[in-house]
């Protein structure tokens, strides 16, 4: 018995978004996890709707499917050491035991200075020139050198 219709949520901090669960007798779409995006409703198999869930940080949940509607997946989320928000992982942290920290900075010691994340819905850079809101396939992100004084 499937519960009705959901879509997928985005990632956070700390969790994995959840998949899409779907109508009817269509298969739930999978949850994210800690740096992989959530497969589509059916996964891999020879029948499956909606699409992945966006990697990152933790990956966002894959996309649902019910009749005549077929979901997207949700963003994963992003994480840079020293920004204000960002949860880092301790250094024996494995696949299967994630342990946070409650920091922001990275167990490696190295941090950024003055960070800036733009989430997908505001105005950023685009890498090909000028700016864009959102940004359709692979992510990116710039990284400007500046020397000390």
């Amino acid at each position: 018995e499937h519960q009705p219709y959901s879509i997928a949520t985005g990632a956070t901090q700390i969790s994995g978004g959840k998949g899409g669960i779907s109508g009817g007798n269509y298969p739930k779409a999978y949850d994210g996890t800690f740096g992989i995006g959530g497969n589509n409703a059916g996964g891999n198999s020879a029948k499956s709707y909606g699409s992945g869930g966006g990697g990152g940080y933790y990956g966002g949940g894959g996309g649902g499917v019910n009749t005549g509607i077929v979901g997207s997946g949700a963003g994963g989320s992003s994480f840079i050491s020293g920004h204000t928000g960002c949860d880092a992982i301790t250094e024996s942290s494995t696949e299967n035991n994630i342990i946070h920290t409650g920091q922001s900075n990275h167990y490696s010691g190295k941090v950024f200075t003055n960070p800036i994340m733009i989430d997908g819905g505001s105005v950023m850079p685009s890498p090909t020139g000028g700016t864009e809101v959102g940004h359709g396939g692979n992510g990116y992100c710039i990284i400007t050198w500046q020397q000390l004084p």
